[in-house]
């Protein structure tokens, strides 16, 4: 009876049906678009491709139909890139409300190099020329030379920066190793690309977009804002995205007093948010 007891809660749960919410791709907020990518031959959905609006520096996915959704704007430029077939860009033009976007994929051809088959009269011909085969260098070898020279010369690097900061303190500058000029010109470069990568963290928390969409303000009124919230780069760089939010709301209600009282919002003195005019250029700072 006790046996009897325990299996009937288990078939009752086993008899009842599920139901499991999947959200729907038809379901759609203002500023989203819908879209579908098709086969250029066989006219069928092509899933799981990659979709880029590369002036949101935003991305989604298609689903197994081919369809999608992403937000976008016209003027925005969409990047399609998916296995077996070749990428594509567009620009999008004005869409109608409850439009579909159908863009067409072109399959990729794959060459395949010439097979060759030989036979051998004994295994042992065929293991005394498996061992003499010198195979060519492929893509992967040559890659691992690159790396293991890039290696050796960023260690020069940072023996050279270690020196630089030794005879900065005191140190003997005869330690101090002699660059070349291509040299030189790689340490500029390392440069530049960690103070876009920093750029880029900054850009994905806060954005022109990005205050748009949360203070609600647009075009002049947007770009005076930007302007007056003079977020400093290393609290961009190290908070999350909340306590961003948070710290422009702030600044929101300090630019809505200001100019409730003036009429008017004076430029702050250092440009921290200039960046965020063109969603694309650096920012910049003026004493």
């Amino acid at each position: 009876m006790s046996k009897f007891r325990m299996i009937l809660p288990f078939l009752f749960l086993v008899s009842c049906p599920v139901r499991i919410a999947i959200p729907q791709i038809s379901e759609i907020s203002p500023g989203q678009l819908k879209g579908r990518l098709i086969d250029t031959e066989t006219g069928k959905g092509v899933p799981f491709a990659h979709i880029l609006n590369e002036s949101l520096r935003i991305s989604s996915i298609s689903d197994t139909s081919g369809r999608y959704i992403i937000r976008g704007k016209a003027g925005d430029t969409l990047v399609f890139s998916v296995l077996g077939y070749l990428g594509k860009y567009i620009v999008l033009d004005e869409m109608k409300a409850g439009e579909v976007l159908v863009t067409g994929l072109v399959p990729r051809i794959y060459d395949i190099a010439e097979v060759k088959v030989f036979g051998y009269s004994s295994y042992s011909q065929f293991k005394y020329d498996f061992r003499q085969l010198r195979l060519p260098k492929t893509e992967t070898d040559r890659l691992r030379e690159d790396l293991n020279k890039i290696s050796l010369e960023i260690g020069k690097e940072a023996r050279y920066q270690l020196a630089m900061e030794k005879a900065a303190n005191g140190g003997n500058l005869v330690s101090v190793p002699i660059l070349s000029p291509e040299e030189i010109q790689r340490l500029k470069l390392k440069e530049i690309i960690k103070e876009e990568k920093m750029q880029s963290v900054i850009d994905k928390k806060f954005n022109r977009h990005i205050v748009a969409d949360l203070t609600g303000l647009k075009d002049k009124e947007l770009d005076d804002f930007m302007l007056f919230c003079n977020l400093d780069r290393q609290f961009l760089l190290k908070a999350n995205q909340y306590d961003i939010l948070v710290k422009v709301l702030e600044r929101l209600a300090a630019f809505k007093q200001i100019k409730k009282n003036s009429g008017t919002v004076q430029k702050p003195i250092y440009y921290a948010c200039c960046t965020f005019l063109s969603g694309h250029t650096k920012s910049s700072s003026q004493d």
